[in-house]
């Protein structure tokens, strides 16, 4: 009995310290697999900003390219429904585009049921009517 008790001793001396770097180096694994999703999660966050920031420019660019339409600025409603319209059908991205008065009433749409809606309420337009340029 006491050579059993002698080899597992023994057995346990081997063991315990090669467990013990074991358990060392996947810890070790474990934190560099942590900084590696880390640094992929901060690169697509930032890709993907750097993405929405571009579609907010673009965006920005179109809204400012129609505002300097004749028939948008003028207001005029068939002819404006019309541009409008085509606009709507050639970028796809865009649902509905529309012009209101000052009071916040559509005047315009590339969707003629909105003509008459009241946008006044919506925190675009009080944004808009505050003095911000682009919202």
């Amino acid at each position: 009995m006491r050579l059993r008790a002698y080899i597992l001793a023994l057995v346990a001396a081997v063991l315990l310290p090669a467990l013990g770097v074991q358990a060392y180096f996947a810890r070790k694994a474990q934190f560099a697999l942590y900084d590696a999703v880390k640094a992929e999660s901060v690169r697509l966050t930032t890709l993907a900003a750097s993405e929405v920031l571009s579609v907010l420019e673009g965006a920005r660019q179109f809204l400012s390219a129609t505002s300097s339409i004749e028939v948008v600025v003028e207001g005029r409603p068939d002819d404006c429904a019309t541009v409008l319209a085509k606009l709507a059908h050639e970028n796809p991205r865009y649902t509905t585009l529309a012009v209101s008065d000052q009071s916040g009433r559509i005047i315009c749409s590339s969707l003629p049921v909105a003509v008459g809606a009241d946008v006044s309420h919506q925190a675009h337009f009080r944004r808009v009517q505050s003095g911000e340029a682009f919202v």
